[in-house]
């Protein structure tokens, strides 16, 4: 299942990176105008969005899919890091170790998923989603209450003098100073999350110079098989999405208990959104965590403005999003291959599920509720002939492969 998940090794990556860039910009038209229209706010918390919590364990989650590993997991380990760092914040524990220690309870997590999936060859959506089902057992059973609190001066080391300059001062009125003392460790999660994020780009960095020395024959090149990266993919995601309940603790001072199997939607549709499927060559892991921050900028804003609900704690609209970007670049990915005598049914596919994703997503520019419904369904509709044009093209393989099939047989 992971070889086939796999993003294929491209000489000529180029098509598809331009393809994956071109549906985010376009993407990105549609909906931040709404995003902007809404007011000062969120204009000025777009790089808090990007810069969110959530954002190292979509990037576990995308280091992943570039393995061809969907992990059902990452939502039970951010719950696991959280209640960690929080337990030994409460026992006044620095911050930094109590970080440290919520990566390392998810380097163990991602371990076992590793383990059990490159060791033991069991498909790793089996298995990371019995690990979150069992995060979420045993927690409810280990933790009696449905949060941990932090003590409130948890983070004052990591308070910037910023913040102490903008406290000595009243704030005049209509000024930005009042945002930042009421919230005044939102820049300091930010640096944070920022951290995260830079520290698991140089380990991209890295290795993608160690795949080149390979390939080059240089005697210093790390060789590491197909088996291997997928371990090493799951450990990372299983160290990145703890860090981030972790992180979750400087905005919110609490950690929940994992209640549920699957949590926020934005995680997967950032990551698919980013390319984690789509692009494929050497590099091109780097370029999809790139495009992952302004991903999960526009999964927020199709959450907030297309069809704003929620059933049962769940964000349908998220999970339309989810759908659509998969046809569009599974769509993309057929459209741009080699000829196979019905390139031009993907191509109508590639085109017809983009004006699924734009349709729906313009349903962020109304403001009125039937107009967004209406946007809504007519994009998950074209979105469903996409899907009907691809299996047609399928079956028109299949019957042109029929003859020549017979032809050759004794």
């Amino acid at each position: 299942m992971e070889d086939k998940l796999a993003p294929a090794d491209l000489a000529h990556p180029w098509a598809r990176d331009l393809a994956c860039i071109a549906l985010l910009a376009a993407l990105a038209a549609a909906l931040l105008p709404t995003w902007q229209s809404d007011g000062d706010f969120y204009r000025s918390n777009v790089v808090g969005v990007m810069l969110s919590p959530c954002l190292p364990a979509a990037l576990g989650m995308l280091l992943a899919l570039r393995c061809g590993v969907i992990d059902l997991s990452v939502w039970g380990v951010m719950g696991v890091g959280g209640l960690v760092a929080a337990g030994l914040l409460r026992a006044k524990v620095p911050a930094a170790t109590a970080f440290v220690a919520a990566g390392g309870a998810g380097l163990v997590l991602g371990a076992i998923n590793g383990a059990l999936t490159a060791g033991l060859k069991l498909p790793s959506v089996i298995v990371t989603a019995l690990v979150g089902g069992a995060i979420v057992l045993v927690a409810a059973r280990a933790v009696p209450v449905r949060s941990l609190d932090v003590p409130e001066d948890a983070f004052d080391a990591w308070r910037l003098p910023l913040h102490a300059a903008v406290e000595e001062g009243a704030p005049s009125e209509g000024s930005t100073a009042g945002t930042l003392d009421a919230r005044p460790l939102l820049i300091t999660r930010m640096m944070v999350v920022l951290g995260i994020y830079a520290a698991a780009m140089g380990v991209l960095f890295g290795h993608d110079l160690a795949s080149k020395s390979v390939g080059q024959g240089h005697p210093a090149g790390l060789r590491i098989g197909r088996r291997g990266r997928v371990f090493l993919a799951l450990c990372a995601s299983g160290v990145l999405s703890a860090l981030a309940g972790a992180v979750w603790l400087i905005d919110y001072g609490s950690a929940p208990v994992p209640s549920q199997w699957v949590g926020d939607l934005r995680l997967p549709a950032a990551a698919a959104m980013a390319g984690g499927l789509l692009l494929g060559g050497r590099g091109r892991a780097m370029l999809a965590a790139v495009l992952l921050p302004p991903a999960m900028l526009l999964a927020t804003v199709w959450w907030l403005n297309t069809v704003p609900v929620e059933i049962a704690g769940a964000a349908p609209q998220l999970a339309v999003l989810l759908a659509l970007v998969l046809v569009a670049h599974l769509a993309t990915a057929r459209a741009l291959a080699s000829k196979d005598g019905a390139r031009v049914l993907a191509v109508v596919a590639m085109a017809v599920s983009v004006a699924a994703l734009l349709t729906a997503g313009w349903a962020a520019r109304h403001s009125a509720w039937g107009a967004k419904v209406r946007l809504m369904v007519t994009g998950v509709g074209l979105g469903g002939g996409a899907v009907l044009l691809l299996l047609l093209r399928k079956l028109t393989i299949r019957q042109k492969a029929s003859p020549a099939d017979a032809v050759g047989s004794p």
